[in-house]
Parts: structure tokens; sequence; C-alpha cells
């Protein structure tokens, strides 16, 4: 049987978690996301055990794992701008050629027009 003090913590985190969803429901999908993340540590590695881990070590490690993917997903994100912006030039490009080209059609049977010979 679980230590009577923890049953108490639960219960008094369940009526807090069920007070902040009625006042904020953002923070409960946050406090859920948290949620299944222990489940999923506990799932993988068992009980959270504070005594024989180095946390601060394990802290600095996951925190610059973050760095290293939140850049990663800014150096994607900027690859697919440029090549948004890349095509969205060449597409400028083939307009402007297709224009000049008309002018030149236009300018060319105009010119052919002023050559011929009127009666």
């Amino acid at each position: 049987m679980a230590d009577l003090h923890i049953l108490a913590l639960a219960r008094d985190v369940a009526r807090r978690v069920h007070a902040l969803a009625e006042r904020d429901p953002v923070a409960t999908r946050v406090l859920d996301r948290l949620l299944a993340r222990l489940e999923l540590g506990h799932d993988r590695y068992g009980a959270l055990d504070l005594s024989s881990r180095d946390w601060k070590r394990e802290r600095s490690d996951e925190l610059l794992d973050a760095v290293v993917y939140d850049t990663a997903e800014q150096v994607r994100d900027n690859d697919l701008a440029h090549a948004n912006l890349q095509a969205a030039a060449a597409e400028e490009l083939r307009e402007l050629e297709r224009a000049q080209r008309d002018a030149l059609r236009t300018s060319v049977i105009d010119l052919g027009r002023d050559r011929e010979v009127k009666p």
C-alpha cells in the first residue's frame, strides 16, 4: 500500500490540476505533456531515483541537445524559406522573359506593318 503522505499528495495534485483546467486549458495541456514525459521515462527507466544520477550533468546534456534540435530546426526552416524564394524568383524571371518575348514580337509585327507598301 502506498504511503499515506503520497496518496494525500496525489489527491491534492489532482484537485489542483482540475482547478487549473477550469481556469487555463493551455496550462493543463502543458501539464499533460509533462505527465506523459514522466510516464514514458518511468516505462523506459523505472522510478525516478534521486540519489544515483548526476542530474546537473544530465540536465546540461539535455539542454545542449535542445539547442542542437532548435538550431537544426532553424536551419531546416531557413533552407525551406530559401528554396521557396528561389522558386518564386525563378518564376518571376520566366514571367519577365515571356513579357520581353511578347514585347519583341509585338515590335517586330509593328515594324512589319510600318514597312508595308501602301497604294
